[in-house]
């Protein structure tokens, strides 16, 4: 049977066994299209000799290639975050999105990129003493899942910060 992924670059070229050279080249393509503040997915096809596999990694993954979409910030974004940056607002951006896109997105939205962007990976790194230091100048989170988000809210309140949230849907 054929199944077809896509999803994360970096969770696609793992699917796929890529060799290091490989998995290189994936990385410093999707870094050039994300810091064009572009959405990027990688799209692999499998085969297998079982109808239907247990795990994904029981296929014999091939990587198709990636898919780069501009997804635009709404015209009313940019006001609104300065129009909250002038209340006093810190604004912060947290995202699943790669850490190039989101600083290319969040520059585009007004949002603070001074201290660039703290990815999930790096937050996981992190104890909760530093994740509270972190987020006193960190306004960009990246390739962060759920829980991190909770995470992250709590670094905030242990900074005494209010902390709301929107979606982008």
């Amino acid at each position: 049977p054929r199944v077809a992924a896509k999803g994360a670059p970096e969770a696609i070229a793992d699917l796929c066994h890529l060799e290091p050279e490989q998995a290189a080249d994936l990385r410093q393509r999707v870094q050039a299209l994300a810091a064009q503040g572009l959405r990027v997915l990688a799209v692999a096809e499998g085969r297998g000799t079982q109808p239907a596999a247990e795990a994904a990694h029981d296929y014999d993954f091939s990587l198709l290639g990636l898919v780069a979409f501009e997804d635009p910030v709404r015209a009313s974004v940019p006001p609104a975050v300065a129009l909250a940056r002038s209340a006093g607002i810190a604004v912060a951006m947290i995202t699943g999105d790669h850490a190039s896109t989101a600083l290319a997105i969040a520059a585009q939205a007004g949002i603070d990129t001074r201290s660039g962007a703290l990815t999930g990976e790096q937050l996981h790194a992190m104890d909760d003493a530093a994740l509270v230091r972190a987020v006193r100048e960190v306004r960009v989170f990246a390739r962060v899942t759920p829980q991190d988000k909770l995470r992250l809210v709590q670094a905030l309140h242990a900074n005494g910060d209010i902390v709301a949230m929107t979606g982008d849907g």
